[in-house]
């Protein structure tokens, strides 16, 4: 069969038919709806809140029920896993003054205020944190009880210089009375990294070498007694 033949033969078959224009945009509108469709499935898997992030940290509270931190990163992650630990090295740590509760005995409340004396007038105050020491009485390291950032360290009268830290999920630990100082404001640091040592306090002239801590949970001081041992993410 000649070339021109086959040509002929080729033309006649539905191959070579022309489309109708109505036909073929037709064609090209539901391949674009169906490819739209995909992509707010996708859309409306990654927005809603049932579907399940990789990087959600879920925590088991003490009741029972459970809490979703929505996380962005692994370090983070990391970071609201870390425990709580003592602001001081060392096994033998001791409390020279508790957190004052209002709930309190009498007997008990009475080791949680301040009283000093500036000229000849008497103030007290009701302690926010716990003084603690070694038992020992000797002066020892004051180490950061989580990781996070510097957020100041300022010398205050009576107090003696206080080293503020922030970490995530909206909590700071504070640490009062700080001697030898090794940080500056806008440090990052580790857990357990020292932030200086122990030191006889004005506020507490009886109590020998001290620092005293406190926890501060979205603005609001908790005792640091009772969020000891516990996860960041947990607060």
């Amino acid at each position: 069969m000649k070339f021109k033949e086959r040509m002929t033969n080729l033309k006649n078959k539905k191959l070579f038919k022309k489309i109708d224009p109505i036909s073929f945009a037709l064609v090209v509108l539901l391949g674009a709806s169906a490819t739209f469709a995909g992509v707010q499935l996708a859309l409306t898997g990654i927005n809603d809140p049932a579907v399940s992030n990789p990087s959600d940290v879920v925590y088991t509270n003490e009741d029972g029920t459970t809490t979703v931190n929505k996380t962005t990163d692994a370090e983070t992650v990391a970071l609201l896993q870390e425990v709580i630990q003592s602001p001081l090295e060392g096994e033998d740590v001791i409390v020279a003054k508790t957190f004052y509760d209002q709930t309190a005995d009498t007997s008990v409340q009475v080791n949680s205020i301040f009283s000093y004396q500036v000229g000849e007038t008497m103030y007290t105050h009701e302690s926010k944190g716990v003084t603690l020491k070694t038992s020992d009485n000797e002066a020892t390291n004051v180490v950061a009880a989580l990781s996070g950032t510097v957020l100041n360290v300022k010398d205050e009268v009576l107090k003696g210089t206080v080293v503020t830290i922030e970490h995530k999920n909206g909590v700071q630990t504070v640490y009062t009375g700080v001697y030898d100082v090794a940080v500056k404001a806008g440090d990052e640091i580790k857990q357990g990294a020292v932030i200086g040592k122990t030191g006889l306090s004005q506020l507490e002239p009886d109590s020998g070498n001290v620092v005293h801590f406190e926890v501060i949970k979205d603005e609001v001081k908790v005792n640091p007694e009772t969020v000891m041992d516990k996860k960041l993410g947990d607060l």
